[in-house]
């Protein structure tokens, strides 16, 4: 009777949306916000909610879109995005605690009805275990996860197809860029991959003591069982929030330039900040192992650091992100109006660069897979979360923070401030650094995070490229 029960319930009937109601959906998302009174925060609140009720109708896929925005307040309206912060992890509440008894139900005991969190693909509750007696999570995929992402990716393939035919600019390097993130996506709901994923994630960070992952002791097709960890969503915190900007800044850093392992989805509620500060991860269902190329990422943080735009300019054409047709020129063009902007986190000034033409063939001029799109996803989502913490983050301010968590970093950097200007090339100042390394064994240990305070800057540089 259980087995009959809990096939019924993994096996509820999608509900068809026909492309036609995406396609309407954006048609009137367009107009509404033009006719939208910018000035009255109450009908920017209503539109607001209006998204967030349709984007919910349509489907996970539309939520990741939303969660995205929602983390971005710097870049959108707040008032218009608050209402899609439920999509991080509020969306409405299913009963699964059927199928959770029917699979663990003798292992587990004291499970709370109402879950602890609620996202686009699964729900969260928490239990007892009997054998250990603590608490544990217990994530549940909602129902017909991949029927729904067929129906979705479908509806906006045809979109696509449109667009292409009405010669809508960008349409072919979008469908390239669904084509290549469709494996990564359903990966997000395959709870074994994700076990696996998780281990990895962990392991990679066990030597810092103020990141948390928590283990993870069970995994199925519907359900994961993982250690259950008290913090605080990490948008919500009210104290020491500057301090948790420099961690979670580091913390995304140490996975691109020293673990390769990074986290695939940076959005706030896969994020807490417990009791003593450390910073918690969840959510492991996309983790882009990217050991292969950065390298690429520490050569373009030496490059800013001596400050030659030209030698990046040959790091992409290694990394192979550059179009043949791709012009030199116009592309550095681009990396120095961006840098700029990361310096001062001047967004109008950026805009006002956007809508002068400066990045108008940046379409055309790179290519990435879905790798490279996931981990400037990430960054992206990242730099929201900073925003949201201190308003007036900056680049260059972190910079300075993130230097006093590492030992022995001022030291190298005092002896590449005091080179002259036609000293600072790569060799003199890797020669400079393996010097201070060998006078100085502390730092040794400290090494691989001591160019991260160079590419500080460099990680967003490509970021925005595909933005």
């Amino acid at each position: 009777m259980k087995e009959r029960k809990k096939e019924n319930l993994m096996n509820v009937k999608v509900k068809p949306i026909h492309f036609t109601s995406s396609s309407r959906f954006a048609f009137k998302m367009y107009t509404r916000y033009l006719l939208l009174d910018k000035n009255n925060k109450t009908e920017k609140q209503k539109y607001g909610q209006w998204l967030t009720d349709n984007i919910l109708e349509l489907g996970p896929v539309y939520t990741k879109l939303g969660q995205f925005a929602s983390s971005r307040p710097d870049f959108f309206d707040k008032d218009i995005i608050k209402p899609l912060e439920s999509l991080q992890d509020s969306l409405p509440v299913e009963d699964f605690t059927q199928l959770i008894t029917s699979e663990i139900g003798t292992k587990i005991t004291d499970l709370e009805k109402v879950p602890i969190g609620r996202a686009s693909i699964a729900q969260v509750y928490k239990a007892t275990s009997k054998r250990t007696n603590k608490k544990i999570a217990i994530k549940v995929q909602r129902p017909n996860m991949k029927k729904i992402f067929d129906r979705d990716l479908k509806n906006i393939e045809i979109i696509l197809v449109i667009f292409k035919i009405l010669r809508v600019s960008g349409t072919e390097n979008l469908s390239e860029l669904l084509r290549e993130c469709r494996p990564v996506l359903y990966k997000e709901i395959d709870f074994k991959s994700e076990r696996q994923n998780a281990d990895r994630f962990k392991k990679s960070l066990e030597m810092f003591d103020w990141i948390q992952v928590p283990k993870v002791y069970y995994a199925s097709d519907n359900l994961i069982v993982s250690e259950y960890i008290q913090g605080t969503k990490i948008t919500e915190i009210t104290k020491n929030k500057k301090e948790v900007t420099t961690k979670l800044l580091l913390c995304f850093l140490i996975q691109i330039l020293q673990t390769g392992l990074v986290h695939g989805d940076v959005q706030p509620g896969n994020i807490s900040v417990s009791s003593e500060g450390n910073l918690i991860w969840y959510d492991f269902g996309v983790v882009s192992d990217i050991t292969h190329i950065r390298h690429h990422f520490w050569d373009i943080g030496q490059v800013l650091l001596v400050g030659d735009i030209d030698d990046i300019l040959d790091i992409l054409e290694k990394m192979e992100v550059m179009t043949p047709t791709a012009k030199r020129s116009k592309l550095k063009k681009s990396i120095i109006h961006y840098i700029e902007y990361i310096k001062t986190m001047d967004l109008k000034k950026l805009k006002n660069s956007v809508q002068n033409g400066t990045f108008k063939e940046l379409e055309t001029m790179l290519k990435l897979d879905a790798t490279y799109i996931y981990l400037f996803r990430s960054f992206t989502m990242v730099e929201g979360i900073c925003k949201s913490l201190d308003p007036n983050f900056n680049y260059m301010n972190y910079y300075e923070s993130i230097k006093t968590m590492i030992p022995g970093v001022e030291m190298i950097f005092s002896s590449i401030r005091n080179m002259s200007v036609s000293q600072r090339n790569l060799r003199t100042v890797k020669s400079i650094v393996d010097e201070s390394l060998e006078e100085n064994q502390s730092t040794q240990k400290n090494m691989k995070l001591i160019l991260i305070l160079v590419v500080v800057q460099s990680i967003g540089l490509l970021t925005f490229m595909i933005n």
